[in-house]
């Protein structure tokens, strides 16, 4: 984002802008200032002159600037990658989130969420989780972390495509893979939380798995079609991932 778009963005913010780009336009307003004594010219100077200083303070203030620009980010970067900035209050160690207390949108205390999450994203390598099962995580931590009871979430997560693989149990996952099935420990840990791992019977077949190689752990569905339609007819939203 440039200077001036982040000016604008940050007064439009208000006090919800964020602290290192209300400093940010801070201290770049003391840099033009700085920068705009050499502006300050007498008129009876040769244009050579004035030409000249007019090139050196739009050099100044651009190298200023970026300089500036770059140790905000710098720092701003550093805070993201404290070992406080994520956490994951209710999944733990998975779908880390960093809680906005002034963020827009955030989810009711009181009110009962109901979505039905697609999962069709697998992950690059075997031995890795799935992104999209992460997500699901992600957002059970954000509702918890907003306030909403895992009470009142009602949240289906049904897997196919290159996702369907995630519900393997681990001796048919090693079979196929050639190492332990990374996700079941997430599984496990959503399962605690109350929310149902499923996958498409559809998919199974397509992947020429047996549908006895499925973790017990994980519903075996007609479909992902069907379960997707069945729940939103039943009011839950659906979260493709």
């Amino acid at each position: 984002m440039g200077a001036r778009r982040l000016a604008c963005h940050t007064r439009a913010l208000g006090g919800n802008a964020p602290k290192y780009e209300r400093e940010f336009i801070t201290n770049l307003s003391r840099v033009r200032q700085f920068c705009g004594n050499d502006q300050q010219v007498s008129s009876k100077q040769s244009p050579t002159l004035l030409k000249s200083k007019s090139t050196m303070y739009k050099i100044k203030t651009f190298v200023a600037t970026a300089a500036l620009a770059a140790a905000s980010l710098s720092v701003h970067a550093g805070t993201m990658d404290s070992p406080d900035f994520w956490t994951t209050p209710s999944v733990h160690d998975y779908g880390k989130m960093h809680f906005l207390p002034n963020g827009a949108f955030k989810p009711q205390p009181g009110h009962t969420y109901k979505v039905v999450f697609s999962l069709t994203q697998g992950a690059k390598n075997p031995n890795e989780v799935s992104p999209a099962l992460d997500h699901v995580a992600r957002a059970v931590n954000l509702y918890v972390a907003s306030g909403v009871p895992l009470s009142r979430l009602k949240f289906v997560a049904v897997a196919s495509g290159s996702a369907t693989s995630l519900a393997l149990d681990d001796a048919h996952y090693r079979a196929q893979f050639g190492v332990p099935n990374p996700n079941l420990p997430l599984i496990a840990e959503l399962r605690k939380d109350g929310i149902t791992i499923a996958v498409c019977g559809q998919a199974m077949a397509e992947h020429h798995f047996e549908y006895d190689w499925s973790d017990p752990s994980v519903t075996l569905s007609l479909s992902a079609l069907t379960t997707v339609t069945t729940l939103q007819q039943a009011g839950y939203a659906l979260m493709p991932l």
